[in-house]
């Protein structure tokens, strides 16, 4: 079988929709991707303490090898989008290769961050302590930043920004264009009633954090056999609850820190992002 190699690349941002865009992209006959969602393997290659299984090129391009009937071939790591060595690895590698950039108001983006990792137990400050300049939360929403090696690296026309808001409100107009932008029929309409990886809030911190660390600790009871494991994951979802909107006073604070972040993305990308001012 001949070795396949990306054809796109889905490089973030983290809580920014590319799980659902990696499901709706799944979902058209002209487009394959990755079996593992999260390669991150241009963010950690050859790395042999690196958790990721995806490790090797050989490893990484096996992900692509059944795609021999499709048109576009990818993968998602949102991870990329912050590790400037993902984007001279991705350069080097696969110098043709399209882009494709999920962005959202860094103010939500921030938040729906902050409550993923609360839902996996290694969270415990609160939004408003753990949410400011300087952490994983607050700079994954620097864009301007870290764009800049992609758009050093990669002609603008091949680098595709699309918006988690657009999304949102009508995924099917958004994946048509995301369908375009990849060569593949654009009249496709995929499934796109199911909103992927959710955000979701424990019910019970402490119950959940044990749970969290108990995965941690034992992670080879958590990887057989696939019955017990779903069993398992119905327990602990009926545990997860819608979260709770952000506090107004920590969203205005996150809006004025953010406001020349904005600015420059405006500038950058020549657009209106009003809908981030809000």
């Amino acid at each position: 079988m001949s070795v396949r190699l990306p054809t796109f690349i889905g490089i973030g941002a983290v809580k920014s929709g590319s799980t659902s865009i990696y499901h709706y992209l799944g979902e058209h006959p002209d487009v394959y991707v990755s079996p593992v969602k999260e390669t991150n393997f241009f963010a950690f290659e050859g790395q042999k303490a690196s958790r990721y299984r995806v490790r090797t090129w050989a490893a990484y391009t096996a992900q692509f090898t059944p795609s021999d009937s499709q048109r576009a071939v990818g993968e998602f790591s949102p991870i990329y989008m912050e590790r400037p060595c993902a984007a001279h690895r991705i350069a080097d590698a696969l110098p043709d290769v399209k882009l494709i950039a999920s962005l959202r108001s860094p103010v939500d983006r921030a938040y729906s961050d902050w409550i993923n990792l609360v839902r996996h137990g290694t969270e415990r400050e609160s939004a408003e302590i753990a949410i400011r300049p300087g952490s994983r939360y607050f700079d994954r929403g620097c864009y301007s930043k870290l764009l800049q090696p992609y758009l050093e690296l990669f002609a603008r026309e091949r680098i595709k920004i699309l918006m988690f808001e657009a999304l949102a409100a009508d995924p099917a107009r958004s994946m048509s264009e995301l369908y375009k932008f990849l060569d593949v029929d654009p009249d496709f309409v995929p499934d796109v009633t199911t909103r992927h990886n959710a955000a979701r809030f424990p019910r019970y911190l402490r119950l959940n954090r044990m749970w969290q660390a108990l995965r941690r600790a034992q992670p080879e009871w958590f990887r057989a056999p696939e019955a017990v494991i779903r069993w398992n994951r119905r327990l602990m979802e009926n545990t997860y609850t819608a979260p709770s909107p952000m506090d107004p006073e920590l969203r205005a604070t996150l809006l004025d820190l953010y406001r020349d972040e904005v600015g420059c993305m405006e500038e950058l990308l020549g657009c209106d992002l009003e809908m981030w001012r809000r």
